[in-house]
């Protein structure tokens, strides 16, 4: 047929352009196999025949004057590429000054922060530190009893019902605003963002006032806790959903849809388990703020919705400071077991700066 005709006119077109390159490049005579193929190659105007045919005609000698110098040829392109990108690569290196410098200043920011925990931990097992460092666990024995006690479960209760809405309404507004097409998504991404630029004592004068009404009186303070630390907490949540969609590309959600299903159970099915590192950055972060806010809070609580940040400040004001301190190793212990449990189920796959994946 013409086109089988066509192509080995081609074919040996193309064969004889590149081992004539290469030849030229060594600076060799032709080998009999590119010889033979010429000869064979009749009149201008007569179909030439394909490479594995000139092959299969050569004989053994020829075939291998020709393959070992194409190979030995592709080796030496690949040998200098290598070369080139390790020369690329190499950096000068640094001074042994520079480095020591550095590891001097790490150190010493290291030393700074251990030395704050430590105390913390020193006073809160020391009869009155530092002017009586006898061992005592009387003040752990303390803050587990009666309102302080409530006040300590009042801090995981809330602190895990926040982070658990707040990731999850984060990852269900990043997906409306990263793959929606309606309009008013840009609004809404201002209004997720916003409140990353709000103060948390301003957010909590804001929640006062606005629910300070007669016939919101049946909204427990506890839930109005709550609700405060999902909406100030959003925005690390929305942060890593918008970083995890834009790492997924729109041709998952397109594939999901093409097979008949909806775009919400294209999310749920397809987006949401690719998106767990978003899902626990936002968990992790949302619940170590709760723990540990008190700007937010101290407008907002009620004596039976007290939690540990509140309680902490009182007992400073009396000058409890053994009480104190061991409230706030409770509280940052709280947090650290949260982070803990999270890497453990992740698999390490855990990072309060970004979505890991």
């Amino acid at each position: 047929p013409e086109n089988e005709k066509s192509s080995g006119f081609s074919a040996s077109r193309a064969w004889d352009r590149d081992e004539s390159t290469i030849f030229q490049n060594n600076r060799r005579p032709s080998s009999p196999t590119v010889s033979a193929s010429r000869a064979n190659a009749g009149p201008p105007g007569k179909p030439r025949p394909s490479i594995l045919a000139t092959l299969s005609n050569a004989s053994p000698a020829a075939s291998s004057q020709v393959c070992p110098r194409v190979v030995i040829s592709s080796g030496e392109v690949a040998a200098t590429r290598s070369v080139l990108v390790r020369v690329r690569s190499t950096r000068p290196p640094v001074p042994a000054g520079l480095s020591w410098a550095c590891f001097a200043v790490c150190a010493a920011l290291c030393a700074m922060i251990l030395l704050v925990y430590g105390s913390l931990l020193v006073s809160a097992l020391t009869v009155t530190f530092p002017v009586n460092s006898t061992f005592t666990t009387k003040h752990f024995e303390f803050i587990f009893q009666g309102v302080n006690g409530v006040a300590l479960r009042n801090t995981l209760v809330y602190g895990l019902a926040a982070a658990s809405f707040s990731a999850l309404f984060a990852l269900l507004a990043g997906w409306l605003v990263q793959r929606g097409s309606w309009s008013g998504r840009r609004v809404l991404d201002f209004l997720l963002i916003m409140p990353a630029a709000i103060p948390g004592l301003f957010f909590g004068i804001g929640y006062a006032t606005a629910f300070n009404e007669v016939w919101l009186d049946w909204l427990n303070r506890g839930v109005l806790i709550i609700i405060s630390m999902i909406f100030w907490n959003i925005p690390v949540g929305y942060q890593a959903a918008v970083s995890g969609l834009r790492q997924i590309d729109r041709s998952m959600d397109e594939a999901a849809t093409s097979l008949g299903a909806s775009s919400l159970r294209g999310f749920r099915d397809v987006l949401v388990p690719m998106l767990g590192g978003s899902l626990r950055v936002g968990f992790v972060t949302t619940f170590v703020r709760a723990v540990t806010t008190l700007s937010v809070v101290i407008f907002l609580f009620t004596p039976g919705t007290t939690v540990a940040t509140i309680r902490i400040f009182q007992l400073v004001n009396d000058l409890d400071f053994g009480g104190a301190t061991a409230f706030t190793v409770a509280d940052i212990g709280m947090a650290i077991a949260a982070l803990g449990i999270i890497a453990v189920l992740a698999r390490g796959r855990v990072s309060l700066g970004a979505a890991r994946g």
